[in-house]
């Protein structure tokens, strides 16, 4: 459950989401549930900030993906606003498309969610939505 939103899923899944953010600033001088038990998880934070970044550089934050539930889950996700978040954003040092994770019940697992700001972006706060879906096993 997350705190500020409520999830409805219609079918067998379950989904959170992490808020993204980022203040791009310009360079000195001149981005459910399943059948027979409880599909359940948390992320944790609910929020993260890479702070201020300058083009071409980057940023790591740790989050905290826990099944909080009494079956095993597997994990896939989907990042949704600012292109920056959408084209750049990755997940243990691969695209956030191809993350996937299985977790027995009970269990946590770190995530390490980076971002890489291209040299070309334009400066500014840029926002973006990381969802991570389950699916019961």
């Amino acid at each position: 459950v997350r705190s500020n939103r409520i999830n409805v899923t219609v079918g067998s899944g379950n989904g959170q989401s992490v808020g993204l953010t980022v203040n791009v600033t310009a360079p000195q001088g001149g981005g459910g549930g399943g059948q027979g038990g409880t599909l359940s998880f948390v992320i944790e934070p609910s929020t993260i900030s890479f702070g201020n970044l300058t083009g071409g550089t980057s940023a790591s934050r740790t989050l905290t993906l826990r099944n909080t539930g009494t079956v095993g889950a597997a994990f896939a996700s989907t990042v949704h606003g600012d292109a920056l978040f959408v084209d750049n954003l990755q997940l243990d040092q691969a695209s956030w498309r191809g993350f996937n994770a299985s977790l027995s019940a009970a269990a946590p697992r770190d995530v390490n969610a980076s971002l890489a700001v291209p040299s070309n972006s334009t400066a500014g706060i840029k926002q973006g939505t990381l969802v991570f879906w389950a699916t019961s096993q």
